[in-house]
Order: C-alpha cells, then structure tokens, then sequence
C-alpha cells in the first residue's frame, strides 16, 4: 500500500508495492530546462574569439529553444481543450 519513489537525471520510476506494476513518468519540461541550462554553461566555457562567439550565439538560439517551445505547445494546447470543453 505504500509508494516508492526513485528518482534519476531522466526518469522518475514510481513503483506501487500494492501491484507489483512499475510505472515510469517522464518529465520532458524539467529535463529541457536542464538541457538549456547545461547549454548555457557549455557556452560560458567556449573561447571569446570569433568563432567561439560565433558557435555561442547559434547554441543559445537552437539549445534554449526547445524548452521554450514545449512549454508554449502546452498551454496552447491547454487553451484549445478549455475552449472544446466551455462550448
């Protein structure tokens, strides 16, 4: 009857002893905010010359992007089930 909770960098594996059945839950926003924050250190640690600032600007634009993009999938998506659901 209890829940066990283990938790990894990309899963979260609920087990329910009560069942035996193991469940995995996969939390796609959290892990692209960690992906674009890992970016974002990457690009601190490149070199200032041309090409480093070159590669920094293209990273920062296609690495943070995603993140940016599911969360707006989301709530568009969100808005188009409240809009079915309120006619």
């Amino acid at each position: 009857m209890r829940n066990i909770e283990h938790s990894t960098l990309n899963i979260q594996i609920r087990s329910k002893m009560e069942n035996n059945s193991t469940k995995r839950v996969y939390d796609l926003e959290d892990r692209l905010i960690r992906f674009s924050i890992n970016i974002i250190s990457l690009i601190e640690k490149l070199p200032k010359s041309y090409t480093g600032k070159y590669f920094a600007n293209q990273l920062v634009r296609s690495g943070t992007s995603p993140a940016f993009h599911y969360s707006e999938a989301k709530v568009l998506n969100l808005e188009k089930i409240l809009s079915i659901n309120l006619r």
